[in-house]
């Protein structure tokens, strides 16, 4: 029996399954519902594994560059893997800046910046004197900056000690960084000119930046 297509009007067999005009499914003689359209049992599985091929390949491909890493780092030598791992540590670590701002120093005083490491860092200082004379830049320990102190009160100031790392004398810009073990740290920043008699001398305008990643 021939009857038409709900969907596009078409002439179809009651027989067929779909529309050959359209595809629709072919409402069968007193059913409301269409009729199943027939399907392989290999069509609920074909799209599943299908999708599973791209993941599985990438997992082999993570796999094998992992094996391969693995296998270059066992057969590095110690220095190259020691230099590798600093180089990534050093990645790992973030920079935090202690000041960044502008120092007033009168002749014959001093400024100190302190701050406390607690753990090892690289610590970087840049200073320029933007007015007035030099100044002398002097890191120290605890025990430096009370000996320090110490020889500052005497008259005439008395001998002190300092750092070798990221002191320098009598200069107008400086700039260094130095890796500095845990512990308190103090930069002094001193004049370089006497203390005026009578009157209060023009003090040297010093900006400082102070950074340390670690």
């Amino acid at each position: 029996m021939i009857t038409e297509c709900g969907e596009c009007g078409g002439k179809v067999s009651t027989q067929a399954t779909t529309c050959p005009h359209c595809g629709a499914p072919v409402r069968r003689a007193g059913s409301s519902t269409p009729a199943p359209v027939a399907r392989s049992a290999s069509d609920d599985t074909a799209a599943p594994a299908a999708r599973d091929v791209p993941w599985r390949r990438i997992v082999l491909l993570l796999s094998a560059l992992l094996i391969v890493i693995a296998a270059a780092w066992v057969f590095m030598p110690a220095a190259k893997r020691q230099a590798a791992t600093h180089a990534v540590g050093g990645l790992a670590r973030t920079e935090q800046t202690i000041t960044d701002q502008t120092y007033e120093v009168a002749p014959g005083t001093y400024h100190v910046l302190s701050m406390t490491l607690h753990r090892e860092g690289k610590v970087t200082l840049s200073l320029a004197v933007t007015e007035g004379a030099a100044v002398d830049l002097f890191l120290m320990d605890d025990a430096d900056r009370r000996e320090f102190q110490d020889a500052m009160a005497k008259a005439p100031a008395g001998a002190f000690h300092h750092q070798a790392a990221l002191s320098r004398e009598s200069v107008r810009e400086h700039a260094e960084s130095a890796v500095l073990p845990p512990g308190a740290w103090h930069f002094v920043i001193r004049s370089t000119e006497a203390a005026p008699l009578g009157a209060a001398g023009k003090p040297a305008r010093v900006r400082v930046k102070l950074s340390v990643q670690g």
